[in-house]
């Protein structure tokens, strides 16, 4: 593995945008899997990422990503909270479907990041928006994803050009 530390400024300052996906292309040449991470030490409040899942998204965009996979303590995305009685597990979510029947709930901040069900969903749209199918699973059904087995929600991408 190889340790890719960014911030937001990377990600708008085209010859780092540039650096940062030559960086990332040549660990995957050398069969290295990049580990992605904002550059916290040096990302002031006002120009992070926020959560690594809006991370996630415009990495999967930089390098023209197949699949973009956001791991999650849930397995899927529902229509309420999981433990709801009400709630209805979606297993597609087509490009532009209006989700807004769906009962996201807020960011969660903790001493591990920012999160939760509406930062998978940004992150989902965001990639979507760029042609990148997304797979929103649980962290322990990543063999499971790995695999090719029907786990958790899909969101289908724009068809581009």
């Amino acid at each position: 593995t190889g340790q890719v530390l960014l911030t937001v400024g990377d990600m708008e300052n085209e010859t780092h945008r540039t650096n940062a996906l030559r960086t990332m292309e040549r660990l995957l040449g050398l069969g290295m899997v990049p580990i992605v991470n904002e550059n916290d030490t040096v990302a002031t409040q006002e120009i992070r990422f926020g959560d690594n899942d809006r991370l996630a998204a415009l990495v999967s965009e930089l390098v023209s990503a197949d699949h973009l996979v956001l791991l999650s303590d849930v397995d899927a995305l529902y229509t309420h909270p999981p433990q709801d009685p009400r709630a209805k597990r979606l297993d597609v979510v087509a490009y532009g479907d209006d989700l807004a029947y769906v009962e996201l709930g807020e960011a969660m901040v903790n001493s591990v990041g920012t999160g939760g069900a509406v930062t998978k969903v940004s992150a989902a749209r965001m990639a979507t928006t760029a042609g990148i199918p997304t797979l929103l699973a649980a962290t322990d059904a990543l063999s499971d994803v790995v695999a090719g087995k029907t786990v958790g929600t899909w969101f289908d991408p724009q068809v581009l050009d």
